[in-house]
Parts: structure tokens; C-alpha cells; sequence
């Protein structure tokens, strides 16, 4: 019994792992529509966001969360042109790994606090939502 009971939770806990957001260690992701043109690139140690409306050039970041399809980032320092302190991606469960990805830009961590203990639903006029395409070729220059 007791080793079943073993093999049950590392079936469980495989599962689990299985949809959780692996990124490669440069990633970039090319964003579409007016507010979201532009690029977010995720290196091991930098993240830069460079939207039309927020210039979040490359500087240093903390994860502050990680579940499932959803890894969310925290600048370390802000520069003046950008708008967003915090960085949530998301992918969505069955879609292909270059596409189905969602950028949320939020002003603090407690304003992605709130909207993570609303469970993601309801939008708020200064969290900004971007859908993404994943850049197969991350390390070449982009036109973007």
C-alpha cells in the first residue's frame, strides 16, 4: 500500500510539472495590436518589456511567482520610461508553445496581488493585458 501510495504521488507530481512554463534560457515574445507592438525578452538574468507605450529596457528581475502556466517577474529597478513594475506571462493550456502566450503589465506587486486573488478575471484600467507570439529565433535581431 505504501508503495503505491508513493507511486500515485509521483504521478501526480509529474503531471503537475508537465504544464508548467519552461522557457528556454533566452525567450522572446513579439507583441501584436496598437498598446502591445514590441517585444518582451526573458534572459536568465535580465527582462527587458518595450512596448509602444512602456520602455522597460533590459535590467535585472526576481521571480515572485511561479504556478503552473503562469511565471510572473518583478523589476529590480525601474527606469522612467516604464510603466510596469511587474511582469506576469502566462501560457495557455493546450495551445502550441509559440503561440497562446499573455503578457500582464502591472504598476506593483500588490496591484498583481489583487488581481491574482481575483483569480485573473476582471481587468483593471491600469493593468495591461498582451497577447504574444513566441520568437522561434530569439538570439537574431528582431524588426520589431
Amino acid at each position: 500500500m505504501h508503495r503505491l501510495n508513493i507511486c500515485i504521488a509521483a504521478v501526480c507530481l509529474s503531471a503537475s510539472l508537465a504544464g508548467a512554463v519552461e522557457l528556454p534560457p533566452t525567450s522572446r515574445f513579439l507583441g501584436t495590436g496598437r498598446a502591445c507592438y514590441g517585444t518582451l525578452t526573458i534572459t536568465p538574468k535580465t527582462l527587458a518589456w518595450l512596448t509602444t507605450f512602456s520602455q522597460c529596457p533590459a535590467g535585472r528581475y526576481r521571480i515572485i511567482d511561479r504556478n503552473g502556466d503562469r511565471i510572473t517577474f518583478h523589476f529590480n529597478h525601474l527606469s522612467a520610461k516604464c510603466r510596469y513594475e511587474v511582469v506576469s506571462l502566462n501560457h495557455h493550456a493546450g495551445e502550441p508553445t509559440d503561440m497562446g502566450w499573455e503578457v500582464w503589465g502591472y504598476r506593483n506587486e500588490s496591484r498583481y496581488r489583487e488581481h491574482k486573488a481575483g483569480k485573473f478575471t476582471a481587468s483593471a484600467p491600469d493593468v495591461l493585458s498582451c497577447y504574444l507570439i513566441r520568437d522561434a529565433y530569439p538570439d537574431q535581431p528582431s524588426d520589431w
